[in-house]
């Protein structure tokens, strides 16, 4: 089984889900431009040269309060965009149990998926780790990347146009790609999410099947997960995202148990 393979309906929510990791995504944007822009007016501040050891310590003080604002800025509006995504799956869950499954769907308070989205860890090949820890170790290691890019190069005599220049492109290039990618694996666990407690609270559901994007991109545990079922009484059931930039989803299995 394959995302081509499930109904419209589904396509339609995964489409959505795409949407809402977009979403995100343009906050990392706005987050690194105005990273970029914050860091380089405090650079600027400090003239030709960061001419003393007391100048970098103030200066690295006031980077890592600078950028700390724009990262839980960007958290908190991550969130926001998750609710929101949240109470259009409880719409789209409903619709797809009474078309698909011909089910009259349970009540499920928009809340609780929320806790059950920030509590449940992302079960990655990495290991596990949840929406809230995933978005604060980003946070800690880009800034520990910035305030050591300054720190170098001070010490090695560089400008601050120089330091300005290499954060720039570290901004623009390997930090941006890093948390765009953590966006989209964010947007699968919300989705995952969402359907494990919608399919948990419904009598006639028992389990789910793994639903993965079948193209050159996927990878090797998607591969071999595809189309495999996990029922409410097995012990094992890993479950979407398995892996950064993860796309497979899940489809509820409606039945007897075995």
């Amino acid at each position: 089984m394959a995302i081509e393979d499930v109904s419209e309906l589904e396509q339609k929510e995964h489409e959505d889900l795409q949407q809402t990791a977009e979403e995100i995504a343009l906050l990392v944007l706005l987050l690194m431009s105005n990273g970029k822009k914050g860091v380089a007016s405090l650079l600027a501040q400090q003239g030709e040269l960061i001419s003393t050891n007391e100048n970098l310590t103030t200066l690295l003080s006031d980077v890592d309060s600078l950028l700390s604002e724009e990262y839980d800025n960007y958290t908190d509006k991550t969130m926001g965009i998750i609710e929101s995504t949240i109470a259009a799956l409880v719409l789209s869950g409903k619709n797809i149990l009474a078309d698909e499954y011909s089910l009259k769907m349970k009540n499920v308070k928009a809340s609780d998926i929320y806790n059950k989205v920030l509590s449940k860890p992302m079960l990655l090949e990495s290991g596990a780790i949840t929406v809230e820890e995933a978005l604060a170790t980003v946070k800690a290691g880009d800034i520990s990347k910035i305030k050591n890019v300054i720190k170098l190069g001070f010490f090695e005599g560089q400008n601050t146009g120089e330091i300005a220049s290499t954060i720039e492109q570290i901004l623009g290039g390997r930090l941006q790609n890093n948390s765009t990618t953590l966006a989209k694996t964010i947007a699968n666990h919300v989705g995952v999410t969402a359907k494990t407690v919608i399919y948990e609270a419904q009598e006639d559901i028992v389990g789910y099947q793994w639903v993965s994007v079948m193209d050159g991109k996927t990878s090797d545990i998607c591969l071999e997960r595809n189309g495999k079922k996990y029922y409410y009484t097995d012990k094992y059931k890993p479950r979407p995202p398995a892996h950064y930039n993860c796309r497979s989803t899940i489809k509820a299995i409606d039945g007897v148990i075995r």
